[in-house]
């Protein structure tokens, strides 16, 4: 019995009308959830069933075009960067196998009974859905499938966490079972069903353990049926790291799955046997993990073994992750994120940073029973606790998740629309696919105006304390004057002082009617909408990004403006009859720091500028320092030959000339600080 799994992924290139399919594969994750239902089910079945896996979907759709005998049956991973993806490739195959049963799983698959019957009925081409994990179930349907093909679906035979609609539209649906342990399932890596891919340079991706403790009502571990933590026997875990290290040794990234990576004693032992194979193999640089949301002193812990040497970086390590998400209890309490432990959150930061670590923190806008000024607070407070980083994000709401259904909509009057997710967009084989995300834009404790007016403020702290370009100023304002950053930057999005000229008035006005532009009514308007010719021939130009994109990349580019900025801010800054002068010298270092990109376009800046400033202003620079006795400090503005070239070369590649706001969103998409000038304290003068 002929089996196709696919894990798509959106692979086209904008620039040049094709795919990635073919070497350029790095980016990309190897399909590991198929790969280990695969693996399942040879164990099974054996040679009674040929599985083929694939990832991207020309490399699917030339297969249907190929193969001399049609598949039995075709399975689908849904994930929210490619749901309309399988809807659209699932559409064609029904068309040329009428006969082979579709399958879709995977996390974006819903898990409440009207959900799926919903999902199935607008879906017609979709035989069988398959919820939670999907080794077992998927065997169970081959194994009908072998004996008597789509009888169990006539006949209503009913198959654990799956759903289907019977003959006469009758949902049958078995969700929610209680999962066993994990130690009969096969390997995939072991097996060599991913040997092909990691051969082509995909990035390897582990799990040590499944299942997540916290029942956070926005995330699709947060399901009852997954509450429970199982764990990979160790000698599978030590076999596949060991494994993958001698197939890819030149790989530079892993991936762990785990959504709590430390929330187990022997986390620490895995991470060991990571730093043997990091400490052999040079090339592995960059470990991505998702850390436990209990457990900082192990957390810490394993930082220090994972911790790189020189270049190296560990994702959310070196920048370690607190994820709070809210600090409002009522949020808390709706979300249901009452059981992760917040107390002593200074404490931690203080911890990490002491160990030399940056430490950055999550925030969720748009959560139920958050009103504006609660949001705010937990804004001031993270500013307090003195996170390097502080990402905010909209709320998503994921198909599969407890905030999705229907149920918990209704209950807290939850508004929403829908925008691009960008990137994730392709045509294949005449096949046009956009995938979108459904975000909350207001519920009954927040209207929409007043969400709007805090995602310009969740911008400003994007730009200026995310990407630095006015966090110096805004330690200042907090040391100095006692004013915390989140009030300033919402003064300076709300146009208050005298200072607010008419460029910047113009400059958020267009920054708000963007935001609103992005959203539609329905994944389907945004479809019509995009899938319009002239829109697509725009969209493929890859000129169009999203308006945060844009609007950082004016300010890049438009010195005037952005001085028109610290302008503003400066008597939002200052009390009266302050002394301005130490708040010109930080701006006048902030503007130094730039790189002007028409400059380093054009091959027109320094690799090294020394400048100096007062030694009490350097603590606005740089973390870590307090108090420094000598008078003058020296620095380095440095920006190096190779990193120079770098740039230039991602600027000529996205067409600068013709798209300069464009190909500067790619170019710090890709390189963060292209446009400023890493800062180096070379020494204080007394």
């Amino acid at each position: 019995m002929k089996v196709f799994l696919a894990d798509l992924v959106h692979s086209y290139v904008p620039a040049v009308g094709t795919s990635y399919e073919g070497g350029n594969e790095a980016g990309f994750v190897v399909p590991y959830g198929i790969a280990s239902i695969a693996s399942y089910a040879k164990k099974i079945f054996g040679s009674a069933i040929d599985v083929s896996l694939y990832k991207f979907p020309n490399d699917l759709l030339q297969a249907c075009a190929d193969c001399m005998h049609p598949p039995d049956v075709i399975g689908f991973s849904n994930y929210v960067w490619n749901s309309h993806l399988n809807l659209a490739i699932g559409t064609k195959l029904r068309q040329q196998f009428p006969n082979a049963l579709i399958v879709v799983g995977g996390p974006s698959v819903q898990a409440d009974e009207s959900g799926i019957e919903s999902y199935l009925k607008l879906n017609r081409f979709i035989d069988i859905c398959v919820m939670h994990e999907g080794e077992r179930p998927f065997a169970e349907i081959l194994g009908y499938m072998l004996k008597s093909r789509k009888t169990f679906i006539t006949e209503s035979r009913p198959i654990k966490n799956t759903g289907f609609l019977s003959p006469n539209g009758q949902l049958i649906c078995t969700p929610n079972i209680r999962f066993e342990q994990l130690d009969e399932l096969p390997s995939p890596y072991l097996m060599g069903e991913l040997d092909c891919f990691m051969s082509k340079g995909f990035v390897p991706l582990f799990e040590t353990n499944r299942g997540c403790p916290f029942q956070c009502a926005y995330c699709a571990w947060g399901i009852a049926a997954l509450n429970k933590i199982r764990k990979f026997p160790m000698d599978r875990i030590f076999a596949e790291l060991n494994y993958v290290s001698k197939k890819m040794p030149n790989a530079p990234t892993w991936f762990f799955a785990d959504a709590n990576f430390g929330i187990l004693r022997r986390d620490v032992e895995i991470a060991q046997r990571i730093r043997e194979i990091k400490n052999k193999n040079s090339v592995l640089k960059t470990i991505v993990i998702y850390e436990s949301k209990n457990t900082p002193k192990r957390n810490l812990e394993i930082a220090k073994l994972l911790r790189n040497q020189s270049s190296e970086k560990v994702h959310r390590m070196d920048n370690a992750l607190i994820a709070l998400q809210t600090l409002d209890p009522v949020a808390q309490e709706a979300t249901k994120r009452s059981n992760i432990k917040l107390g002593n959150i200074a404490e931690k930061v203080d911890r990490y940073q002491a160990e030399g670590y940056g430490v950055r923190t999550d925030i969720l806008s748009g959560l139920p029973r958050e009103t504006h000024d609660a949001h705010l607070d937990t804004l001031r407070k993270v500013f307090a606790y003195h996170f390097d980083q502080i990402g905010i994000y909209n709320v998503v709401l994921l198909p599969g998740t407890e905030m999705a259904t229907q149920s918990f909509r209704d209950t807290h009057h939850t508004l929403t629309k829908f925008f691009t997710r960008d990137g994730y967009w392709g045509e294949y084989d005449g096949i046009r696919s956009v995938e979108s995300e459904e975000v909350i834009c207001g519920n009954s404790a927040i209207p929409p105006e007043d969400l709007l007016n805090l995602r310009l403020l969740h911008w400003a702290i994007w730009f200026g304390w995310n990407h630095k370009f006015l966090k110096p100023m805004l330690r200042y304002a907090s040391d100095v004057f006692n004013k915390n950053p989140a009030d300033v930057l919402y003064s300076l999005v709300k146009g208050e002082g005298g200072s607010f000229n008419e460029d910047m008035r113009s400059f958020f006005k267009g920054l708000r009617s963007g935001y609103c532009a992005e959203f539609f009514e329905s994944p389907e308007s945004l479809r019509q909408y995009y899938f319009q010719d002239t829109n697509w021939t725009l969209l493929k130009s890859a000129t169009q990004k999203p308006t945060h994109l844009m609007y950082n990349a004016k300010l890049i580019r438009d010195q005037k403006l952005f001085k028109s900025m610290l302008n503003a801010l400066q008597e939002i800054i200052l009390l009266p009859d302050s002394d301005s002068a130490d708040y010109k010298e930080i701006c006048r270092l902030v503007l130094l720091m730039r790189v002007e990109p028409d400059a380093i376009f054009a091959g027109h800046i320094e690799d090294r500028i020394f400048i100096s400033m007062p030694s009490h202003l350097a603590r606005y620079f740089f973390e870590g320092i307090r108090e420094v006795e000598s008078e003058t400090s020296v620095f380095t503005l440095q920006k190096t030959t190779g990193e120079q070239d770098d740039i230039r070369k991602n600027l000529i590649l996205k067409s600068y000339v013709d798209n300069p706001l464009s190909a500067i969103c790619s170019t710090i998409g890709l390189i963060p600080n292209a446009f400023t000038y890493d800062l180096v304290c070379t020494k204080f003068e007394a």
